[in-house]
């Protein structure tokens, strides 16, 4: 082989090399990103035990947020000069279930969140077992995690609560709660589930995320 035409190979698997490094260095597009609704309830849960009401959240925290969470119904009570997209506002229908150790449970009803400035949200909800014996312990319950603004490019911790009702050796519970809270606040996430204790003592969740 000639030395040019081995300089033209050298060169050319030279250029491939660093175009393969550039191509894995390169951050995956948002959509390669998506999280299932399990991985999104889990960050949630994650980040509303990392930060105390007040706490401003850090920059991938803050992000996150605003990729996964409902927008809430801000109108004109922001600072001046911030204009957001329209809010969502509203309700929610309940409907799912799971079956584990030969126990299948459901859980229906709404959850919702209302307001301007001044918020109210709740939850009317039934657990029930469909089949398999009857268990222990059930507690259904309803948790809102609510962020508003920092500062013009932060986001912080502003309300949460958990809504709940449990019963014993029964094969249905009911609860039907709502709260309210006031502040300016740019995003909610509301969660609602259902915790099993069976007969033998172990525990599964059937949950709904909104």
């Amino acid at each position: 082989m000639k030395p040019k035409e081995t300089r033209g190979i050298g060169l050319l698997c030279f250029w491939t090399a660093l175009l393969v490094s550039v191509l894995l260095l390169v951050p995956r597009t948002a959509g390669a990103a998506e999280l299932t609704e399990q991985e999104v309830a889990v960050r949630f849960e994650e980040i509303a035990d990392r930060y105390s009401m007040g706490d401003t959240l850090s920059e991938e925290d803050a992000a996150f947020v605003r990729q996964y969470a409902r927008r809430a119904d801000l109108r004109e009570q922001l600072p001046p000069g911030y204009v957001p997209r329209r809010a969502q506002n509203g309700s929610a229908n309940v409907n799912t279930s799971r079956t584990m150790y030969g126990v299948a449970a459901t859980l229906t009803g709404s959850v919702w969140h209302t307001g301007t400035v001044a918020y109210t949200w709740g939850a009317t909800l039934t657990g029930r077992i469909a089949s398999g014996s009857t268990p222990k312990k059930m507690t259904v319950s309803a948790k809102v995690q609510a962020y508003g603004l920092a500062s013009s490019d932060s986001i912080t911790l502003a309300y949460t609560k958990t809504l709940s009702n449990t019963t014993y050796g029964k094969r249905t519970v009911q609860m039907s709660k709502s709260d309210s809270y006031s502040g300016v606040i740019l995003y909610y996430y509301v969660t609602s589930q259902l915790d099993v204790t069976t007969a033998s003592s172990s525990a599964f969740t059937v949950q709904s995320n909104w």
